[in-house]
C-alpha cells in the first residue's frame, strides 16, 4: 500500500506503514421538538465532511521525519492519495497537534500521529 500526502508544492511524504485510522462524520440532521405535538419536525441534510485522526510509522530517516513534521505544521491545505484504498483519499487539514515521536521500544522508528478535518476539494 502506498499512502501519500502532498502540499501541491513540495514533494508528496509517504509513511512505512499506517497504525491507526479513525474518521467520525457528524450528522447534520436537525430534530425540534414541537411544543404540544408528539411529532418532531425534522430537518435532513447529508452528513458533514470526515474528521479523526491517523498514526503511521515513518521510519528511521531523521531527514524525512523533519519533513513530516513541517509538512504537517506548514498551515496548508494537504491531500492524501492511497494506491490501494483510495476511499480514504481527501483534502484535508491538521486539525490537532501533530506529534512526532520515536518508538519506545528502541529508539530508532519516527511514529507521526495527526488530527484532520476533510475539507471540500
Amino acid at each position: 500500500m502506498t499512502t501519500s500526502v502532498s502540499d501541491g508544492v513540495s514533494q508528496a511524504l509517504s509513511f512505512d506503514l499506517t497504525t491507526a485510522y479513525s474518521v467520525d462524520r457528524p450528522s447534520r440532521i436537525i430534530v425540534h421538538d414541537i411544543i404540544g405535538s408528539p411529532d418532531p419536525a425534522v430537518t435532513l441534510q447529508p452528513a458533514g465532511l470526515r474528521t479523526g485522526r491517523w498514526q503511521a510509522i515513518i521510519g528511521t530517516d531523521d531527514a524525512l521525519a523533519t519533513k513530516w513534521d513541517l509538512l504537517l505544521n506548514s498551515g496548508r491545505v494537504l491531500v492524501l492519495a492511497d494506491s490501494d484504498k483510495p476511499r480514504i483519499g481527501m483534502v484535508f487539514v491538521v486539525t490537532d497537534a501533530s506529534t512526532l515521536s520515536l518508538d519506545t521500544d528502541d529508539g530508532t522508528v519516527w511514529l507521526i500521529e495527526f488530527g484532520f478535518q476533510e475539507v471540500a476539494r
